[in-house]
């Protein structure tokens, strides 16, 4: 899916591998659909950190210590943060944009959550300047993916969250039915390069997780009725 992780391994699942979330499914189930998954992309089943999401910018700097079979044992935040080579990040999301930061001279990765609430704490231009204030990174190296999300075509509400925060107006589109789009994934990438990313150097998903059905939409399942679920990004330095 992106040329900029090429030195990395990476997988994101779809509705074919299941629900990976326990709040979703029974744990049985999503931990097989887990274990099926990270053999699918030869991820190491007890070298997985997964994050519960606090919805803030707090960044977690993971090491070994940190593991556990599948993900189960999990810290709270919203990025995780590593410079060890064969530990996978793991997260789940559902319309929430998932963007991978790496930095191929220093050998770092991140991994981060990013909703309305982390974007407006800018936790993206946070992350990166804790890359290059405890790892030595240079902004001008960092790669940054985002992956599949909500996109301001389907990401429409009457009177949104952010309508009155300063930051999000170039990003508000207001409809003549009276909604506004908000365009997040716009907004992150606004926050990648005045963290000092090249635009070179981002890559865009442009898989809408609203339109796309093989990936779980919570924004979708709320009108539509269907079952909820959550698909899982994940990345590694590989040995």
């Amino acid at each position: 899916m992106f040329n900029l992780l090429k030195n990395l391994r990476y997988g994101i699942s779809d509705v074919s591998d299941g629900n990976m979330s326990f709040k979703f499914g029974k744990e049985e189930e999503v931990l097989d659909n887990r274990k099926n998954f990270l053999n699918k992309i030869k991820a190491p089943l007890n070298k997985c950190i997964g994050i519960s999401l606090a919805h803030d910018s707090q960044i977690l700097a993971v090491s070994q210590k940190d593991a556990s079979e599948c993900a189960v044992k999990t810290k709270e935040g919203d990025a995780l943060l590593t410079n060890k080579v064969g530990l996978f990040l793991f997260m789940i999301t559902a319309d929430c944009l998932p963007i991978i930061l790496f930095d191929p001279i220093k050998m770092i990765v991140a991994l981060v959550h990013c909703g309305w609430k982390s974007t407006e704490e800018k936790i993206i231009q946070k992350t990166i300047s804790k890359m290059m204030a405890s790892y030595k990174s240079k902004a001008s190296d960092i790669v940054a993916a985002i992956g599949p999300g909500i996109h301001k075509e389907s990401y429409k509400f009457e009177n949104p969250a952010v309508e009155n925060l300063p930051g999000w107006k170039p990003f508000l589109n207001k409809l003549k039915t009276g909604e506004y789009e908000i365009d997040l994934v716009g907004y992150n990438v606004f926050q990648l390069e005045k963290g000092g990313i090249l635009p070179k150097n981002i890559e865009l998903s442009s898989i809408d997780t609203v339109k796309d059905k093989n990936y779980f939409s919570h924004y979708r399942s709320v009108r539509t009725g269907e079952s909820e679920g959550r698909f899982c990004t994940i990345i590694g330095i590989a040995e």
